[in-house]
């Protein structure tokens, strides 16, 4: 399995990308992708004032300190979406983007989402579901 991942909105949602690279269950100093996509829809759910942004925002702040301290490579990829794409994710638009920047990539992507991880599997991306 190379080392390189993308991580979906969920598991910056849920924390869990924290636990895995600390833990070192991607190997040591993994390659980190985070799509524009993730943090338009972190910063969006901050900006409305929901709990999940904030600790979202936290999680992304966190990588970075893990990147400055050199125990990850971290990557942030692709296009911003626009606020009405942000709206209209639950029509799984945005997931079926952060799956194409996981192949493009060449990275498995991380989530805890059952659908995006078996939608992914079906488009031949490599998915570690984690919960």
């Amino acid at each position: 399995m190379p080392n390189k991942f993308a991580c979906d909105t969920s598991v910056i949602f849920n924390g869990l990308i924290l636990n895995l690279i600390i833990d070192e269950d991607l190997g040591v100093k993994p390659e980190i992708f985070v799509s524009n996509i993730v943090i338009a829809e972190v910063e969006f759910r901050t900006n409305i004032q929901k709990e999940i942004g904030f600790y979202g925002l936290n999680v992304l702040k966190e990588l970075r300190r893990l990147h400055n301290e050199e125990r990850i490579t971290l990557h942030i990829v692709g296009k911003r979406p626009t606020r009405e794409e942000i709206k209209m994710s639950p029509g799984g638009e945005l997931d079926a983007l952060i799956r194409k920047s996981a192949l493009e990539h060449n990275a498995t992507l991380i989530t805890a989402d059952r659908i995006q991880g078996d939608v992914g599997i079906f488009e031949g991306v490599e998915v570690m579901y984690v919960k």
